[in-house]
């Protein structure tokens, strides 16, 4: 005949450490207490009904006492005949929306506000545009455009006293010389530059 294989028995004497998730499930179906299997017994770890020691085992004589008090907190009944009461975490509780109610005068107040900030506003753009009328302002375009074609009269300027003076420098053996005229050149340059800048003004 086959021997009948014993039902283990779970005594919290033999575990001075404590119970890892498993053992205690087990522990309390041998009871006969509610949360009897690994699920439970982890759930009630997440939620705080009960914890692990500094070993990070569970001790199951201080486990049972706060699972009864947690399910049953007037001690009215027993253990076995009360049910776990749903209470809402904090995420739960942080992802309810909370009514805004606005009084009326804050409502009047916040219309006041808009109202100041638009009138503001269309101050700015109504100075913006006078100034623009009256000369003060230049277009962002229109000033790329007019500092472009001041620097291309500027190159070409400069670019053509090689030319213009190549033969007077070549014959001419007085540094003096050579310097007023350089200067002469690139003054002539110059101004002719301001007064282009000056007419398109």
């Amino acid at each position: 005949m086959k021997k009948k294989k014993q039902k283990k028995v779970y005594n919290p004497e033999d575990y001075p450490s404590g119970m890892t998730i498993t053992v205690y499930a087990s522990y309390r179906k041998q009871l006969g207490l509610s949360g009897r299997d690994y699920t439970a017994v982890k759930r009630a770890l997440e939620l705080g009904r009960i914890k692990k020691n500094e070993h990070g085992l569970i001790d199951p004589i201080e486990a049972n006492e706060r699972w009864a008090k947690f399910v049953n907190p007037d001690g009215v009944g027993s253990g076995n005949r009360s049910h776990p009461i749903a209470v809402p975490n904090q995420q739960q509780t942080q992802d309810v929306e909370q009514p805004n109610i606005l009084t009326d005068e804050e409502v009047l107040r916040r219309k006041r506000l808009a109202e100041m900030h638009s009138a503001e506003h269309k101050s700015r753009l109504d100075a913006i545009k006078v100034e623009e009328a009256e000369g003060e302002l230049l277009r962002a375009d229109s000033v790329d455009k007019h500092i472009f074609e001041a620097v291309r009269i500027a190159r070409n300027a400069l670019l053509n006293i090689p030319s213009r003076v190549a033969i007077l420098l070549a014959s001419e053996t007085n540094e003096k010389k050579i310097e007023a005229l350089l200067d002469k050149e690139m003054r002539n340059a110059l101004d002719g530059l301001a007064r282009k800048v000056g007419v398109d003004e």
